[in-house]
């Protein structure tokens, strides 16, 4: 390969490595059509293209290069690039400049850094640098040819991001001390209005009246369900800060337990379950055995008294052109489709995504009791194990409702569960 590209040949014949001669021509023979070719592609290139001696004098600058600094790159040719810096960034220069000369010297590998620049302007841009040695007959590092591409809207994005992520750190700590402040602080005065309430009733129960035993009816309940609600909220913030690392994790095993806890109330609803075979994820099985009990749940719950509950519960692969919106960037990724079907009331869709928030409750608690959290901690699981959940439209046909679940899955792991449907 020709030396002038800034590499070691390789012997053919002794399979060792030996260094070439490596001269860079400042200019090119225009009759000779590849090195024309070359030229020009080097000068209009956008990246900054520059070749330079390891104290820094430039031998060569491309157009791009001349332009960032607002000068003509003849004139550029035969002066020290760290003449070009800041009086406050020389020594910064000067120290990074050792630096790579010295790595690559002794690596003979191309080398990759990223370093601030300032331009005419006095703005501040970043370049990615790719930097390739050439060495001579003897093996002494002779130039340095360098390639460097602005990423200055990439690398400002990525501090945005860091400090986004700083920032939600701090939030998820936040969520962290008010639960535990939920768990303790706020728990001890409902337990001492309970207790009270409870010292009360066994003190006065047969001398209080109907509107005064109402009075303290009402202040137990209250008490009660605010602490239901503590509850149910400390349940929402700890699914992403006590969670589990995800495992491998057999969701028909999960489903089975699930059923198994459930058994009285399905018993009790005389409900029929349908279930397929679904595939093995990298799950918190704890977190997974939470999600369906709360669907199967809810499928027990929202009935018309009158009907016996028929749930149906299923899995396959998902198609690209039916992943919900948030998802459809993951070109690379399987996914399950998991869907919960019921006969029940059903929920209409423009609902579809209220459900998902905290204490949003649809009916009344004299109709069906609960808080309201049950899809809210449903969606904070599924969003942790990297996928999503979504209230399918309603059918006109059938009533109830279908709740369908999006989770990551090998490909191969669902062809098997479906060749055991």
């Amino acid at each position: 390969m020709d030396s002038r590209l800034g590499v070691v040949a390789t012997s053919q014949t002794a399979k060792i490595h030996r260094p070439v001669p490596a001269t860079w021509p400042t200019t090119w023979n225009s009759t000779d059509s590849f090195a024309g070719l070359f030229r020009s592609l080097v000068e209009h290139q956008s990246d900054l293209v520059c070749l330079f001696e390891p104290d820094g004098l430039l031998r060569y600058v491309n157009q791009s290069y001349a332009a960032f600094h607002s000068r003509i790159a003849e004139d550029l040719m035969g002066t020290n690039f760290l003449e070009l810096a800041p009086d406050g960034m020389k020594a910064i220069a000067t120290a990074e400049l050792a630096k790579t000369v010295a790595q690559i010297s002794t690596t003979a590998e191309p080398l990759m850094v990223v370093i601030p620049m300032i331009d005419a302007d006095g703005e501040e841009r970043w370049f990615d640098w790719l930097t390739q040695p050439v060495f001579d007959d003897t093996g002494k590092l002779s130039v340095v040819a360098s390639v460097g591409r602005d990423v200055t809207v990439h690398h400002r994005n990525r501090a945005k991001l860091q400090e986004m992520n700083f920032r939600l750190s701090e939030s998820n700590r936040d969520l962290q001390d008010f639960a535990y402040v939920a768990s303790h602080d706020l728990q001890e005065p409902l337990r001492k209005i309970t207790a009270f309430s409870g010292r009360l009733e066994s003190k006065l129960g047969p001398t209080l009246d109907d509107k005064n035993r109402d009075y303290l009816n009402r202040i137990t309940g209250a008490a009660f369900r605010m602490q239901t609600l503590i509850t149910d909220l400390l349940a929402v913030s700890r699914v992403a800060t006590t969670g589990k690392a995800l495992e491998p994790t057999m969701l028909s095993e999960v489903l089975v337990d699930v059923l198994s806890d459930l058994e009285v109330a399905i018993e009790k609803a005389g409900a029929t379950i349908d279930v397929s075979m679904l595939p093995p994820v990298a799950a918190d099985a704890t977190q997974m055995r939470q999600l369906f009990q709360n669907l199967v749940g809810n499928a027990l719950k929202f009935v018309d008294p009158e009907t016996k509950p028929h749930i149906k519960i299923s899995a396959r692969a998902a198609h690209s052109s039916e992943l919900p919106r948030i998802l459809s960037g993951s070109t690379d990724q399987t996914f399950a489709l998991i869907s919960v079907s019921d006969n029940g009331i059903g929920i209409d869709d423009e609902h579809a995504e209220k459900i998902f928030t905290a204490f949003q409750r649809l009916h009344g608690r004299d109709e069906y009791d609960g808080s309201g959290i049950g899809l809210a901690v449903c969606k904070r699981i599924v969003d942790r194990h990297g996928g999503a959940i979504e209230l399918a439209p309603s059918d006109t046909d059938s009533t109830g409702a279908t709740f369908r679940l999006f989770l990551p899955c090998a490909k191969d792991e669902l062809e098997r569960a479906a060749k055991n449907l």
